[in-house]
């Protein structure tokens, strides 16, 4: 696929074992990945993904916590989220978009971000 019409995706998660994964699974897209959250909000503004992925668990942050602040600023709200997680089915709670259950299944994970990227986009 040529590099124009890639969709953008950005990837946060600390855990290098789900990074990994997600790399080998999601090759069809640009991905952009973070490590840690200090340059997240940032990042969201410059780099502008189609779809964000959001590790539940992150050292020193909870995943679901930056998923809400993300979805209650209406500078970021538009962005569509896919939380992964082990432990929750409620992505409701966050205002996350999807949620993918760890471990995640490549084709399940990829059909969300599909799915995410046809919906309409708000504003």
């Amino acid at each position: 696929m040529h590099a124009l019409s890639m969709k953008r995706v950005l990837i946060l998660s600390t855990e290098r074992s789900t990074v990994h994964a997600l790399q080998s699974q999601l090759s069809e897209f640009e991905l952009h990945v973070l490590t840690d959250h200090h340059s997240f909000f940032e990042t969201v503004r410059s780099y502008k993904p189609d779809v964000i992925l959001i590790d539940f668990l992150l050292s020193e942050k909870n995943g679901g916590g930056i998923c809400h602040q993300l979805k209650s600023d209406p500078s970021t709200n538009s962005y569509p989220v896919v939380l992964l997680s082990e432990f929750t089915d409620r992505p409701e709670r966050f205002g996350c978009d999807a949620i993918v259950m760890k471990p995640f299944n490549g084709i399940e994970l990829v059909q969300s971000i599909y799915q995410l990227l046809a919906m309409p986009k708000a504003g």
